[in-house]
């Protein structure tokens, strides 16, 4: 069956790319699964490229976490069933229900289900780093 307009599914979001962010066996930062949750963008079709040209305009730091939060919206994903038993992997992330704003769920060494919280300052950060790295989206994928 052809997804509907708009319609996308974990597995064409993030397929096996999970098992990808796992850097090496050092510690990993909480910083560090911020950076690998941002990589796979909002969730919402076209969400990647909206965010990336946000961060690309002229409006102000403030202007860019306000827009980034509205992009991805309340709600979250979550694949944990791709990464069970892989260590220090980031699992999912939820945008409700949090103080600060954006959680990540992750499992940390043991494989134990932590959660992670961020701010969406530091989720407009790690998006930065991610575009300046060149591991976000580059600027020549968005002219195809």
């Amino acid at each position: 069956m052809d997804n509907l307009p708009g319609q996308l599914f974990l597995t064409d979001i993030f397929g096996s790319e999970c098992f990808k962010s796992i850097k090496d066996k050092s510690k990993k930062t909480d910083f560090d699964y911020l950076l690998d949750v941002v990589i796979h963008g909002t969730g919402f079709q076209n969400g990647k490229e909206r965010v990336f040209e946000i961060i690309r305009s002229n409006k102000t730091k403030a202007e860019q976490t306000k827009l980034i939060k509205s992009e991805y919206g309340i709600g979250g994903s979550y694949w944990r069933c791709n990464c069970i038993g892989i260590p220090e992997t980031a699992i999912g992330y939820q945008t409700f229900g949090s103080k600060k704003g954006f959680i990540v769920n992750i499992q940390d060494s043991d494989c134990e289900e932590k959660k992670l919280e961020f701010t969406w300052t530091e989720v407009r950060e790690a998006i930065c780093k991610q575009i300046e790295a060149r591991k976000y989206i580059v600027e020549n994928k968005m002219a195809a």
